[in-house]
């Protein structure tokens, strides 16, 4: 991609897109010829039947937690408990060839708990069917302080973490869209992305440093109107789309409150094809 960027130039815009375009053809037929197209439905394998897990921790007076949630292939759900004393409850729909695993330890107030799978054989080769879909839906208590580590492999996740109280966070998604709305806070968050749609919902308090790092696709982060930013750019072929007031300074967007105001965010992009849009909401 950058190799036809620098042969066609950037003077040419319809040029410019055709080789984006050509890019993401050759990355989408990896992918499909691989077998990654079908995990991204994350549907069933033939001849396989759904198991369901149920999944429940209690929290045992702890303060705070450090948990992992490691999803290899499927769509992965993460919402708020509501009227639970347990740091996390739900369940996860899978098949005999996977394994589900938890690890818990207590030291002091603190939890350590780590929630993961392990496969016999591939859990990529899945293919489309009327089946019901392979599926982690997951809850966490809102009562602790969480240092959050959530990945999944292929597929889709819809993470609602607004009502959470975070310390740290970091995502990572391999293959899929993903959307997530993060917690008021003041904390460092990490949201790797590969290959699809990352959309991001900020909060309207907070101080949060915000890296995003996406591979191919479109990472669209919504920034509440009002709220001060500073947002650094680093792209290599993707489009751009900033909303109007921020000032520019090479690479680098700011709001004209952001030196002065309690709350902020301040947010590194790094994307390599595609497109990067900021929308106030």
């Amino acid at each position: 991609a950058i190799g036809l960027e620098i042969f066609l130039g950037r003077k040419n815009i319809l040029l410019s897109m055709f080789g984006v375009a050509l890019s993401l053809a050759l990355l989408v037929g990896g992918v499909f010829l691989s077998g990654g197209i079908s995990g991204v439905d994350s549907q069933l394998p033939v001849g396989e039947v759904v198991i369901g897990q149920d999944i429940e921790q209690p929290l045992d007076d702890a303060e705070t937690a450090k948990v992992r949630i490691d999803s290899s292939v499927g769509e992965l759900t993460v919402d708020v408990l509501e009227d639970s004393d347990n740091l996390i409850e739900g369940t996860i729909r899978s098949i005999e060839r996977e394994t589900i695993l938890e690890s818990y330890k207590m030291t002091g107030d603190m939890i350590d708990y780590y929630l993961h799978s392990e496969w016999v054989g591939s859990p990529i080769n899945l293919q489309k069917t009327s089946t019901p879909r392979l599926s982690w839906d997951l809850a966490l208590s809102p009562d602790v302080l969480l240092d959050l580590n959530i990945s999944l492999g292929v597929g889709e996740s819809d993470l609602d973490l607004s009502e959470l109280q975070v310390s740290e966070l970091d995502l990572s998604i391999g293959v899929g869209q993903t959307t997530v709305a993060l917690p008021v806070g003041e904390y460092d968050a990490q949201v790797d992305g590969g290959v699809g749609q990352t959309t991001i919902e900020l909060p309207d308090k907070g101080q949060i440093n915000l890296n995003v790092d996406g591979g191919v696709g479109e990472i669209v982060i919504y920034l509440p109107e009002g709220m001060a930013a500073r947002i650094n750019i680093d792209r290599g072929i993707a489009g751009l789309s900033v909303p109007a007031g921020f000032d520019k300074s090479d690479d680098t967007y700011t709001t004209p409150n952001f030196d002065s105001a309690d709350n902020y965010v301040e947010i590194n992009v790094d994307q390599g094809i595609g497109n990067i849009a900021i929308r106030e909401k």
